[in-house]
This record gives C-alpha cells, sequence and structure tokens, in this order.
C-alpha cells in the first residue's frame, strides 16, 4: 500500500476525512487514472458550493458509481448493502444467508475491498462465523447480532483493528480466550445471551484496556468477575436483566463510568464504594430488592438521573439531599412512609415519582423544589 493510501485507511476508520486531505487524495488518483480520483472531486465541488451545475454534477457522480459497482463484479442476485465512502466500499450490510458463501469468495478475491471496515450479518441465524469474516483483518466494525451463535472461534482474536463488536441476541455461553487480543476495541455487546451465573469465562475481557461501552444485560449473571475491575476506561455499562444479588467493592475502581445500568436484578444492598464513581450521570437501580441505601451515594455530585422504583426501601438516607445536579428521582412502587427533609436541597429536580409507596404526607421542604415540573 502506498503511504498515501495508508494514510487515507487511517483518516478512514478515524472517520478524520477533511477535505484540504480528500483534495489532495483526489489529484494523486486522477494523475494514475483512478476513477476514484474524479468521484472525489466531484463530491468535494458539490459540497463546497462551487458547483457550475449540480445536475451535471450529480448525473456524472451516478455514472461513476454505477461503473464502480460493476467493477466489484458481484451479481445481481447477492442482496446486500453497500455504503461507499470516498469512491470505495467501506461497509457491507448482508440481507440473505444464501449470499454468504459467494459474497466471502468476492471480497477475498477483489482488491475494491481492500478498505471495507464496517460488516454487519445481523439477523441471519447463524450458528457458526464463517471463516472468512475472521480473514478481514481490516474490520473496524463487526455486528453479528440476532444469529444463534453458541460459540465464537479462537480467530476471532485476529481481527486487531476492531474497534466495535455487536455479539447479542444468540446463545452464547462462552467467549473464547482470544477474545482479549482485541486491544483496539471499545464497544462491545453481549446483550441476551446465555453466559452462567460463575463467569471465569469472562476472565478475558480484563486485558480490553480500550473498553469504553460494555453490554452484558439479559444474560444468566449472578457474580461479576474481578476482570471488569481492569476496565478502567469504560463510561457505559449495562448489567440489566441479571441475577446479581450483591455487587463487588471494585465496582467503585471504575472511575470514568458515566452511565451504570443494574436494574431488574436481585440486589439486595449496594456496595459503599459505589460513592467513588463521580463522573456518574445516570443510575438505574430499579426492580430490585434494595431495603436500603448507602449514605456514600450522596457522594454523586454529577448525578443527574436516579431511578429506583420497585425495590422495598422502607426510608431514604439524608445523603440524597448532596445530588445537587440530580433533575429526575423515581421512588416509585417501595415501602416508604416518610421522606427526609435533605430532599428540599434538590434545587435542579424536575421530576418526582413516589407513587406506590406509603406516604401520608411529604416534607414542607419540597416547595423549595422551584424547578420541579412533574410530582407524581
Amino acid at each position: 500500500m502506498e503511504p498515501i493510501e495508508k494514510v487515507f485507511h487511517d483518516k478512514l476508520i478515524n472517520d478524520d476525512l477533511d477535505a484540504d486531505f480528500l483534495q489532495v487524495y483526489s489529484d494523486w488518483l486522477q494523475e494514475r487514472n483512478d476513477p476514484r480520483g474524479e468521484l472525489i472531486a466531484l463530491k468535494l465541488a458539490l459540497e463546497s458550493g462551487d458547483a457550475g451545475s449540480r445536475q451535471a454534477i450529480e448525473t456524472r457522480l451516478a455514472l461513476l458509481k454505477a461503473d464502480s459497482e460493476r467493477a466489484l463484479g458481484i451479481p445481481d442476485d447477492l442482496v446486500i448493502g453497500l455504503t461507499w465512502t470516498a469512491g470505495v466500499v467501506t461497509r457491507i450490510n448482508v440481507h440473505q444467508k444464501e449470499c454468504l458463501e459467494r459474497l466471502g469468495y468476492f471480497i477475498q478475491q477483489s482488491e475494491h475491498f481492500s478498505f471495507l471496515t464496517d460488516l454487519s450479518l445481523s439477523g441471519m441465524d447463524l450458528d457458526t462465523v464463517p471463516e472468512w469474516v475472521t480473514q478481514l483483518r481490516q474490520l473496524t466494525a463487526l455486528d453479528l447480532s440476532g444469529n444463534q451463535l453458541t460459540s465464537l472461534p479462537d480467530s476471532l482474536g485476529q481481527l486487531s483493528q476492531l474497534a466495535k463488536l455487536d455479539l447479542g441476541r444468540n446463545d452464547l455461553t462462552s467467549l473464547p480466550e482470544s477474545l482479549g487480543q482485541l486491544n483496539q476495541l471499545t464497544d462491545l455487546r453481549l446483550s441476551c445471551n446465555d453466559l452462567p451465573p460463575l463467569a471465569p469465562l469472562l476472565d478475558s475481557l480484563g486485558k480490553l484496556s480500550q473498553l469504553t461501552c460494555l453490554f452484558l444485560d439479559g444474560n444468566n449473571l449472578a457474580f461479576l468477575p474481578d476482570s471488569l475491575g481492569l476496565l478502567r476506561q469504560l463510561n457505559q455499562l449495562h448489567l440489566d436483566g441479571n441475577y446479581l444479588t450483591s455487587l463487588p467493592d471494585f465496582l467503585g475502581q471504575l472511575g470514568q463510568l458515566t452511565y451504570l445500568d443494574l436494574s431488574q436484578n436481585h440486589l439486595m444492598s449496594l456496595p459503599d464504594s459505589l460513592g467513588q464513581l463521580n463522573q456518574l450521570t445516570t443510575l438505574y437501580l430499579w426492580d430490585n430488592d434494595l431495603t436500603s441505601l448507602p449514605d456514600s451515594l450522596g457522594q454523586l455530585s454529577r448525578l443527574t438521573e436516579l431511578d429506583l422504583r420497585g425495590n422495598k426501601l422502607a426510608s431514604l438516607p439524608d445523603s440524597l439531599g448532596q445530588l445537587s445536579q440530580l433533575t429526575e428521582l423515581d421512588l416509585s412502587e417501595n415501602q416508604l412512609a416518610s421522606l427526609p427533609d435533605s430532599l428540599g436541597q434538590l434545587s435542579q429536580l424536575t421530576e418526582l415519582d413516589l407513587r406506590g409507596n406509603k406516604l401520608k404526607g411529604v416534607p414542607l421542604s419540597l416547595l423549595r423544589l422551584n424547578q420541579l415540573e412533574i410530582l407524581l
């Protein structure tokens, strides 16, 4: 690959294709009689507003795109969706399972797919990952969601450029150790699988040091592996719909978390360490078995949304009044007989839901909540 092609590839996967570079790249391609050069130049002309005849340019663009599609050599009966960027195919969305074998052949044989970075094989009833998929070393996003996968090939770890991997809505009961080799991964989705209650099988996740978004919701997890405590870059963690009864102290080490969903579990208590998550803005704890809350919850100074509905709370700590940025608080369907006066300090609160409790009244301090728009 020529140096300028390498720069193009890097900018492509980092979503950093600026007009100045594209102009230089276009000139370089046109000097080599590569039709992509003219295609890029025409698009730049349209975007700059300097196009003399918009209709003529759009007509020419359509012809160039048609020529490019014919050059791919893919038969018309292969039902796939193509996304083009700067004259190259960057994404393929496959619509028919019957296409897979032949599509894999064309992708591997054709230089026209050398910039393919995004592949979707979602909802195709696959029970295995096609072998050719793990040979696409340039992929940065792979969607295998909505299939019938029970396991993953070790070769998945060869996709070293992957930044996003969606494995949701499958039947996975284990994860390969090679998953830990995906050191560029920032977004991993394992929602709605069959990951077991005891999950040493998740130990490989601890090696994914760049991970910022992790979906483990809708599984069978009863315990969280220590390896999750190593994911210090996480800002979104989805653990809802599992069988957790308690949380490990190491959860408080995930200091970059802004979003944490622990709803629909069987939590009976929360660790004090939860108060260390000082970047947290959203905390969902609805539909658990909580009977009390730790005072440390009041340390979540950036929290804007707190959902505690459907628990067994009989009282609330005064420290909740310290949540000065809170705008939404749901306390419905609990066993509260009274509320602390400190709730009147929640000056940013706009929504408060108290339905389904044992309250006979509310503290007068709530009258100070002059931002309150919804009180249920």
